[in-house]
């Protein structure tokens, strides 16, 4: 049996010009458990590994060095080689079609497809398929929750101040403090002050270089844009490219989180809620689904702020069903998701959020 990882890196270590950083976006696609990938997909982690280079113009580089990386065990499922719906699958079941080399497409149209009516075998496969399965509304929303570990982001006129569940230091507060004019909380400021540069975009915040996916936030990003939120323990449910502070804030039940920085289940925070305007009108389009990614500690947060849409919600989770369900559980679906490493627990989200952001609905 072919060792398909050892094999991708033998090739990356002995091709030249584009295929190191296309046959390396493959890898990475495989080892998040994406085994059946377009060239739209691998494309879009090319565009992560280097965008300075003009893959949106290299589809027919992509489609040869997926070809020749089916040779590390995969096969070609799809025929149409001069779009991004160029296919290849690690299944296992690496018996290949005898198909030409990619050619581009031509600017008069688009090349005419073979007749597919003697190749039964043959699947044409679309990341619309795997949305037609949960007949996903068409602008659905994405909601991740927040990251530990965080960039430096700091107001211009309070540049040492920091945010944590309960203030016991100097210069630390909690967001729903009074500032020193004794008036404004630290969130009414932070909404007066989007302006502020030194603040970071949510989606620029978040720095989870401890797991296999330090981009993914950036990723989620450009692929929703603003349809991407995000669901922080310090702040609420804020759109990915609302700025934020720097802040220590979490509902993690981990033995190494500090006790003041703890969010407790029962706080009493003024969260944001940014799926309303600020006089409460509602944003978000009630036909709009609504996916969750995150772990079970952020539920009753998400539950809390989403309670009163009738939009339908989609949580993933791992393991065992959440028991602590909303009451009007009506439009909240849970939906099992299967890690490609059964056994991880901790961030396993982060492996489904890189799927969701190539496009790929479980």
């Amino acid at each position: 049996m072919i060792n398909i990882e050892l094999c991708l890196h033998n090739k990356i270590a002995n091709s030249s010009k584009l295929r190191p950083t296309i046959l390396k976006a493959i890898l990475n696609l495989y080892n998040s458990g994406i085994s059946k990938m377009t060239a739209e997909m691998v494309k879009n982690e090319c565009l992560v590994l280097d965008i300075s280079k003009p893959w949106n113009e290299r589809i027919p580089a992509i489609c040869l060095s997926m070809k020749n990386a089916t040779e590390c065990g995969g096969r070609i499922i799809g025929e149409d080689r001069d779009f991004s719906g160029f296919t290849i699958d690690f299944d296992g079941n690496a018996i290949n079609l005898d198909v030409s080399t990619p050619k581009k497409t031509s600017q008069k149209g688009k090349s005419k497809k073979k007749d597919k009516s003697n190749s039964s075998s043959i699947t044409t496969y679309t990341n619309e398929i795997e949305i037609e399965k949960l007949n996903l509304s068409k602008n659905f929303k994405v909601v991740m929750i927040c990251a530990g570990d965080k960039h430096n982001s700091f107001f211009k006129s309070y540049p040492k101040e920091n945010f944590v569940n309960k203030p016991e230091l100097a210069n630390e507060h909690h967001p729903d403090d009074k500032m020193h004019d004794k008036q404004t909380s630290w969130r009414d400021y932070l909404i007066k002050n989007q302006s502020d540069t030194n603040l970071k975009k949510a989606f620029e915040l978040y720095n989870p270089t401890k797991t296999k996916y330090p981009n993914i936030y950036i990723n989620l990003f450009n692929r929703y844009k603003s349809n991407f939120f995000i669901l922080s323990a310090g702040w609420g449910l804020v759109n990915s490219d609302y700025r934020l502070p720097k802040y220590d804030v979490t509902f993690s039940s981990g033995k190494k989180i500090l006790d003041k920085t703890r969010r407790k289940k029962k706080s009493n925070y003024n969260d944001f809620n940014q799926f309303y305007d600020d006089n409460k009108k509602l944003l978000i389009n009630p036909e709009e689904d609504i996916l969750f990614i995150g772990g079970k500690n952020y539920l009753e947060l998400f539950y809390a702020l989403t309670k009163n849409l009738s939009n339908r919600k989609i949580i993933y989770y791992k393991g065992t069903l959440p028991t602590n369900q909303p009451l009007n559980y009506q439009n909240f679906i849970f939906r099992k998701y299967h890690h490609s490493k059964p056994k991880t627990n901790t961030n396993w989200h982060y492996e489904l959020a890189y799927k969701i952001a190539n496009g790929i609905i479980p």
